[in-house]
């Protein structure tokens, strides 16, 4: 139940400058989807700290409401609510791996966005009883983040997930997931 590039916010974000007004017909849509299935649990998760339409608004403030909010309107299903974290990035393999590279190359601190998002969520996690999931340690040992884990490939671009990484964490995700 997602579109790429629209966050779990009840916000007006932008995409390609304009108002992502087809983010905010589908976050209605799926809540909407959501109050009539009545499902046990529902997993929230996005990956874009987007820019915001209303350029004036305290960004911050604007995503920890906006995520409260849709946490709210999703628990009033019934539904646990679980946020889960987005991947805090690396570099991009099709950059920094090259002939004379080496692998501290492929290796960087998470995206400048991930540690205010993952407050947020947490903030709203104890705000709502919502469970929040971070996953900085499936990614990064000391606030460094490998594009390469083991011979796993993490990222194709810096930012999403390859096949072989998402395999390889998936059985933690679900148990973080089935723990929270």
């Amino acid at each position: 139940m997602t579109l790429s590039q629209c966050p779990n916010i009840a916000e007006v974000t932008l995409r390609d400058n304009q108002p992502n007004v087809a983010c905010t017909e589908h976050r209605e849509w799926a809540i909407e989807y959501i109050l009539d299935l009545r499902p046990t649990v529902v997993i929230l998760s996005h990956s874009v700290f987007a820019a915001l339409a209303d350029e004036d608004a305290d960004r911050e403030a604007a995503w920890r409401d906006g995520l409260t909010t849709i946490v709210q309107r999703v628990q009033a299903s019934g539904a646990e609510v679980v946020i889960l974290g987005a991947p805090p990035g690396s570099a991009n393999l099709q950059s920094c791996a090259t002939t004379v590279s080496n692998p501290t190359d492929c290796v960087q601190g998470p995206a400048e966005w991930f540690t205010n998002q993952r407050i947020i969520e947490h903030q709203v996690a104890v705000a709502t009883g919502a469970k929040a999931i971070d996953p900085e340690a499936w990614f990064c040992l000391d606030l460094r983040c490998p594009s390469f884990i083991g011979t796993s490939p993490v990222y194709g671009d810096g930012v999403h997930l390859t096949a072989a990484y998402s395999t390889r964490i998936g059985p933690d995700v679900v148990a973080a997931i089935l723990a929270a």
